[in-house]
């Protein structure tokens, strides 16, 4: 597209002649565009909402982090593998940003729940994450694999579109488990470990 618009900037036009490109190509070129647009903001615009929604409910920037960033990393894993598997933006694949993410934050907020609540029975962040993950990996892989499992059904439909949404919808599912299952608790186990240590700076500043 760039090249050809080169072609006509540099080509004499009589008079005050408008040349533009038009025909199909430049028809998917736009849609394209547009549909790549779309997924940057309504994936932008899901992300800021995740954020609004945890801190509302937790009232804790620690916890909103701890929940939000296990399914932003699966989201960049999500993308990757569409564009290493040559799946295009179409009308339907657009949305499983959004969709993913509204989906995955039950599984980081039941792991960042669980391991808060074990705060009672453990004197350690690293008892506390023992006993929380086991309690929360079963919920949540039973929730998440069902999920999967529904979403790969659409692969038996005959359009592309639509085998090419339960593939992606699949994938989000099995990378928001895996990132908040790996990666929840070393962000939580990082969030505290940080949060102890602000704290612990504060006080002593207090005693001098």
């Amino acid at each position: 597209e760039q090249d050809m618009e080169d072609i006509i900037d540099e080509t004499t036009k009589p008079g005050d002649a408008n040349v533009r490109m038009t025909g199909l190509p430049m028809l998917r070129v736009e849609i394209n565009e547009l549909l790549r647009q779309d997924l940057l903001f309504t994936t932008s615009l899901s992300v800021v909402g995740l954020l609004i929604v945890a801190f509302a409910f937790t009232g804790s920037f620690k916890e909103m982090v701890e929940i939000v960033s296990p399914l932003a990393i699966a989201m960049i894993w999500l993308f990757g593998t569409a564009g290493h598997l040559g799946i295009p933006i179409t009308i339907s694949t657009v949305v499983v940003g959004a969709m993913t993410l509204g989906l995955g934050m039950e599984y980081g907020a039941f792991l960042v729940e669980r391991y808060y609540e074990a705060k009672d029975k453990a004197t350690s962040i690293s008892q506390q994450l023992e006993m929380s993950v086991p309690m929360a990996g079963d919920s949540i892989f039973g929730s998440g694999f069902t999920a999967a499992a529904g979403f790969t059904t659409l692969l038996a439909a005959t359009i592309p579109m639509l085998q090419q949404l339960g593939l992606m919808l699949a994938l989000g599912i099995i990378y928001s488990l895996s990132m908040v299952i790996i990666a929840g608790p070393l962000i939580i186990r990082a969030t505290e470990t940080a949060g102890q240590k602000i704290a612990n700076s504060f006080e002593q500043g207090g005693i001098r």
